[in-house]
């Protein structure tokens, strides 16, 4: 057979000659001329009887048959078991097992084999000797052990995580009509520039007698330059470009917002329809005049100002909150691992 090895120490084991018989027999139950073995060893006589349970004669005929054929069957599958991690020590508590609980071949070996399977899943799931220890101690004394310590570790995790979400919803509720605001007053603003834009673009394009005006000083530009005049060619495209971002702007946008135009801009008239929707959301009044919605429109990036300027300590405050929860997250995972370690512990011990 050679020499074994311990499962935990990783040491060979020496002068141990009974967990070498009861490694022998575990091997030769799987060995196909097993009858005639059994029958050279203990002499007994098979009869050609044998099927898959060479101790069944034993049990019917021997002394202590049944605890005899219990121990060695136990403890073959314990070693075997042991040496297929399911723990060390399973050779002694299945011959032990075995031997005590009366039980013939069948009985043992199917006992055995489950107990192995559920000592090597326990262990897989974390379970060692030492916790499988505390978890009898704990269960002998009636106290709870680990498993009760963890759902108290649990439960006060929860409620700080339940505290500080509490605390984060509280100031979120506070700042909520802010930013609210905030965002109705960016969407005003954005469709007052989005106005302005648009009147410089269609004048640069020529529309309406603004945009003729601004065409006429361009060429007037071009004309001064080709009589060699580049500084007043300069000064008169700079007054073109003056005129197209202010008074012609707004001279423009006059025209549409009193709908005296000759001919309506369409997209124009979408985008007084958005600022119509997002000024009335801020509770202002409507402006109908391009300078009212440019001095609105100051107004507006003020107040969005001030509001941000205001709430940043929540905000602050929200994302500590948020930082504190992630923690309490991880700490309640790790007593999740500790938890499934001890339950591991608590079946091995079952």
């Amino acid at each position: 057979v050679g020499t074994f090895t311990d499962v935990v120490t990783d040491e060979p084991i020496t002068g141990n000659w009974l967990l070498n018989v009861f490694m022998i027999i575990g091997i030769l139950i799987f060995v196909k001329q097993l009858p005639k073995i059994i029958e050279d060893i203990f002499g007994i006589k098979l009869d050609g009887k044998f099927s898959l349970n060479p101790f069944k004669r034993i049990e019917e005929e021997a002394l202590g048959g049944k605890r005899l054929t219990g121990l060695v069957s136990g403890a073959a599958m314990g070693t075997l078991g042991a040496l297929s991690g399911a723990g060390a020590g399973r050779a002694f508590s299945g011959a032990w097992g075995g031997f005590w609980g009366n039980k013939g071949f069948a009985d043992t070996w199917k006992t055995q084999r489950d107990k192995n399977a559920a000592m090597r899943t326990a262990r897989l799931d974390g379970s060692t000797f030492a916790g499988r220890m505390g978890a009898r101690f704990s269960n002998a004394l009636g106290t709870g052990g680990t498993l009760a310590e963890i759902e108290r570790e649990k439960h006060e995790l929860q409620r700080q995580i339940d505290n500080e979400k509490n605390r984060k919803e509280a100031i979120e509720a506070e700042i909520a009509p802010a930013r609210r605001n905030i965002k109705n007053n960016d969407a005003a603003a954005s469709a007052i520039k989005a106005m302005q834009d648009r009147a410089e673009k269609k004048i640069k394009e020529g529309h309406g007698t603004q945009g003729q005006h601004y065409q006429n000083l361009l060429q007037q530009a071009q004309q001064e330059e080709a009589n060699g005049n580049g500084a007043l060619a300069e000064q008169l495209r700079q007054q073109a470009a003056t005129y197209a971002a202010t008074t012609g702007r707004d001279a423009w946008m006059d025209e549409q917002l009193s709908g005296t135009a000759a001919s309506m801009d369409l997209k124009f008239g979408n985008l007084r329809t958005a600022y119509n929707d997002a000024i009335q959301a801020t509770g202002r009044s409507i402006e109908s005049n391009a300078n009212a919605l440019d001095a609105q429109s100051k107004d507006l990036d003020r107040d969005t100002t001030d509001a941000k300027s205001r709430i940043f300590a929540q905000e602050t405050a929200i994302d500590s909150i948020d930082d504190g929860i992630k923690d309490l997250n991880s700490r309640m995972q790790r007593v999740n691992e500790r938890e499934s370690v001890a339950k591991a512990n608590q079946n091995a011990v079952k």
